[in-house]
């Protein structure tokens, strides 16, 4: 499956956001420091030791630049691991920036990690880092003894980007004060505590879910179909009742179709786009890789033969023997998908979810219909130099978050926007969903 089912809260905001991942905690982790002078340095055994902790972790990203500090807070014999006691970090989106004892992870979104109880304990120590610093409590693995115990980690903002933390196990400290925060509830955020203390990231969160559903929905159901014609052949009238069953995954869905291993269209429904059978769309980038791969291409936008973009889901057909036979594919207006889905969530008043290319910054889905089909090479942008660069660089970077301002002659104010982007999960063309919020 190449759109990781989001059912769960899951995702997006830049500073939110979310992809999903499994994350399991070997028992080869579970090993002793391999210096002996860390424990020399002072293991912090109270609330207040591990705010001092997390405190001198503020100052030496602040003395020596995120770059080094990441380098040496992963480093397994530094400071900055003291027995089970150390410094992790991750960005808004939720990706792994620093896990000493678990260096396989760095690099990979663990939004979607639960602790025994079913506490999504990344997402709501973000929420808690989002609006400064606080305590948070919850079980975790301890990499020392290999053992679940109850844990109390302390989380501070570094800055729009990411925080970090850490964290002291019940069973190991000397002794653990209760003064947490008034933003937890027994150390943990639950739902409705974490929509009303950060409605922001919680919309942002559930458009990105609603989004990656949608797409995981899809894209099962066309999966299901390649299995199907695979026992009948991808062209016949069993293979057009397949089709006919697959038009209706979704109401954005413009046509279905089958092609052979040449790339030749046999089938296609609905029956208005019966005259594309018999082209050969070989010369096209999605069917080389296809054909060169075969393997599911993921979503990706394409020039269509009648003249228009659309997002396309391709996936490879291998007959009974497994040879390799073609592909069916689902042709989508993108602009509808995203609309359907996102409509009903938008923000309402000064900000919006929008869905833009990262290949050009074409803008997919926006509430503003005149700014669809656009791309950063359109000349309406180029008397907003801060907002061209914010969208190259939104285009460069998976996550991110910028600012930009402009004059409203509507208003006769200067207005200043901030913009918070993720990358839709999507093995194929990345597209970015964008959050714009107006700022005071």
């Amino acid at each position: 499956m190449r759109v990781r089912d989001m059912k769960n809260w899951d995702v997006l905001i830049v500073i939110f956001l979310l992809s999903l991942s499994t994350v399991v905690m070997h028992p080869a982790l579970a090993k002793e420091p391999k210096s002996a002078a860390n424990a020399s340095l002072g293991m912090p055994s109270n609330e207040t030791e591990l705010i001092s902790f997390v405190e001198s972790a503020l100052v030496h990203v602040k003395d020596v630049g995120k770059e080094k500090a990441i380098k040496d807070f992963m480093d397994f014999n530094g400071s900055w691991v003291r027995g089970d006691v150390y410094i992790f970090a991750h960005d808004f989106n939720g990706t792994t920036l620093v896990l000493p004892f678990q260096p396989n992870a760095v690099g990979t979104n663990r939004l979607d990690v639960q602790d025994a109880n079913g506490q999504y304990i990344n997402r709501e120590m973000n929420c808690i880092a989002l609006h400064g610093s606080g305590f948070y409590r919850y079980m975790y693995r301890n990499p020392i003894n290999n053992k679940t115990q109850e844990k109390v980690s302390y989380v501070s903002k570094v800055d729009n980007n990411w925080w970090l933390g850490a964290g002291i196990y019940y069973n190991n400290s000397v002794s653990v004060e209760s003064n947490f925060t008034s933003k937890s509830h027994n150390g943990s955020l639950v739902s409705g505590e974490l929509e009303s203390n950060c409605p922001m990231m919680w919309k942002y969160i559930r458009a990105n879910d609603a989004v990656n559903e949608n797409l995981s929905i899809i894209d099962q159901d066309l999966e299901r179909a390649c299995e199907e014609l695979s026992n009948v052949g991808i062209q016949g009238l069993e293979a057009q009742a397949i089709l006919k069953r697959l038009e209706h995954v979704h109401p954005s869905v413009i046509d279905v179709g089958t092609v052979d291993a040449n790339g030749t269209f046999f089938e296609v429904e609905p029956e208005v786009y019966q005259s594309i059978k018999g082209v050969n769309v070989a010369f096209r980038e999605d069917q080389k890789k296809l054909s060169a791969s075969k393997h599911p291409i993921g979503f990706e936008i394409i020039r269509t033969i009648e003249g228009f973009y659309a997002l396309e889901d391709l996936s490879p057909v291998f007959d009974e023997t497994g040879r390799f036979v073609g592909g069916a594919g689902i042709l989508l207006n993108y602009t509808k998908l995203f609309d359907q889905i996102l409509s009903p969530m938008q923000l309402g008043g000064k900000s919006k979810f929008w869905v833009m290319r990262a290949k050009d910054g074409m803008t997919l889905y926006e509430t503003d219909r005149s700014q669809i089909g656009l791309n950063l090479s359109s000349p309406i942008y180029r008397q907003f130099p801060e907002l061209l660069n914010l969208g190259k660089m939104a285009c460069q970077t998976r996550t991110g978050y910028g600012t930009y301002s402009f004059f409203d002659k509507t208003h006769g104010k200067v207005i200043k926007k901030g913009v918070y982007w993720t990358t839709i999960a999507n093995q194929g063309e990345e597209m970015r969903l964008m959050m714009t919020i107006e700022q005071e």
